[in-house]
């Protein structure tokens, strides 16, 4: 388990603690949250003590709160799951506080797990599962270069990237966080 937090230009990725699970939680029941997730838990404080324990336990994860450098305000969740599997990793994310959503702060923490996975890590791929009506979400993967698999469950789209996809694309990725935080139009 990583244990520093990982900084980009205006967030950091902290390792998950104890005292976040409270907000995790919020996030996660909350409507614009829960409706594109792929499970619908009702949870408690309990349940989420139970999910940190297996996840400060499991060697093949990250997992990481995203958070604004300036103010290290929470806003939202971020991992890599699966890590051995295949030589890739599962990506996931969610922003959960909303007054973040559109500003660059997803395609950022996005970045820097994509360079730990295939920089630091070694992996030769990265997928994500995305609900197939979660237009924006497809759109985002897109963004970064993912290719659309077929579709192995009724309402969900596999979406996979290979290192050498994320190397060609890196700058291009770069350029348009900047082009978002300056308001302009992609």
């Amino acid at each position: 388990m990583i244990t520093k937090r990982i900084g980009g230009e205006v967030v950091f990725l902290l390792p998950v603690k104890e005292e976040y699970l409270g907000v995790i939680a919020e996030w996660r029941m909350s409507p614009d949250v829960d409706r594109w997730q792929v499970t619908h838990p009702t949870l408690t404080i309990y349940k989420q003590g139970e999910w940190f324990e297996k996840i400060s336990g499991e060697k093949d994860s990250l997992y990481f709160v995203i958070s604004d450098k300036n103010t290290l305000e929470l806003v939202g969740l971020i991992s890599l799951t699966d890590i051995d599997t295949l030589g890739g990793g599962q990506i996931n994310i969610y922003l959960g506080n909303p007054k973040y959503y559109g500003k660059g702060y997803s395609q950022e923490a996005y970045i820097l797990l994509l360079d730990m996975a295939f920089n630091q890590l070694g992996r030769e791929n990265v997928y994500a599962r995305v609900k197939k009506d979660n237009v924006r979400a497809r759109a985002f993967h897109k963004e970064f270069g993912f290719l659309e698999t077929e579709m192995l469950e009724k309402d969900m789209v596999w979406v996979y990237l290979g290192k050498i996809d994320y190397l060609e694309r890196w700058q291009r990725m770069v350029s348009l966080i900047s082009v978002r935080r300056e308001g302009r139009e992609i």
